[in-house]
């Protein structure tokens, strides 16, 4: 059984004692967006001795990890147990816990994946051709003083929530997936450079 548990200044995790089994144990934490932390331990098969309980982690509350598990009030842990002996006699039994980890998605994967979504979309952009690209007001304003001015002042697209873009749809397009992720297609620079320029030079 895994223990979980915190103390004045730490969070511990632990396994309970299983007697007579000596246990090689990789355990593995991950919580939010930080790098995991892995460890191998090896359990000694005896309930007498610490009470036959193996420590895995002690993460500190203030640390990064500490801090995280708190405000996430929650964590993934992985575990992969190999049965090394039992009272003595070899065994290559392996027992797998746990899910496989994958690393949480970055912030400009969450925003390229909002973006996509339209999620909780609040203002359109339309391009020269009237194809409409539903954005975040908040973020654009954030990105963009000129958006910002747009959809917070006192012109016409704050109260409508629409904005004629001059701009060919590739290209607003384009535009937006730089504002949200800081990230633009190499290929695209070659085709589009010089209207994204002029995109990026107006709109700051």
């Amino acid at each position: 059984r895994l223990n979980f548990f915190s103390e004045s200044s730490s969070y511990i995790f632990e396994l309970d004692a299983l007697e007579n089994y000596i246990l090689s144990i990789r355990a593995k934490l991950l919580c939010g967006g930080l790098a995991p932390i892995s460890v191998v331990v090896q359990s000694n098969g005896r309930k007498g001795f610490d009470g036959g309980r193996t420590q895995l982690f002690s993460v500190d509350h203030s640390s990064p990890l500490g801090r995280t598990i708190q405000e996430n009030d929650g964590f993934v842990l992985s575990l992969q147990i190999t049965i090394v002996s039992v009272a003595g006699m070899c065994t290559g039994t392996m027992l797998e816990m746990g899910r496989e980890l994958r690393p949480s998605p970055s912030l400009a994967e969450d925003l390229q994946r909002s973006l996509k979504s339209n999620d909780f979309a609040d203002v359109t952009l339309k391009s020269n051709e009237g194809h409409a690209f539903p954005a975040h007001r908040q973020l654009l304003a954030m990105r963009s003083p000129v958006l910002k001015a747009m959809f917070y002042g006192s012109m016409s697209e704050a109260r409508s929530g629409i904005a004629r873009i001059s701009a060919s749809s590739a290209s607003l397009q384009h535009f937006l997936q730089c504002i949200y992720t800081d990230q633009i297609d190499v290929d695209v620079v070659e085709f589009r450079g010089s209207e994204l320029f002029e995109l990026g030079t107006q709109y700051e």
